[in-house]
């Protein structure tokens, strides 16, 4: 086995992590659709906790 010099050894590090990476963010992708339905959701529920100009718009009240 022969000695491995610091790049070698920081190439085969980043190489393990974007490979781990990559499994996570390809293996835990939601449905783009569901993803901003969920995003919309929350922003709409943090907006109407506040009484604010764009509460009023949301409900359409005047």
């Amino acid at each position: 086995m022969s000695a491995k010099t610091a790049p070698h050894l920081l190439y085969e590090a980043q190489e393990q992590f974007f490979r781990n990476m990559t499994a996570t963010l390809v293996g835990s992708q939601q449905p783009l659709q569901a993803t901003v339905q969920q995003r919309k959701l929350a922003w709409f529920g943090h907006v109407t906790k506040n009484d604010s100009l764009c509460k009023t718009v949301l409900q359409g009240t005047l």
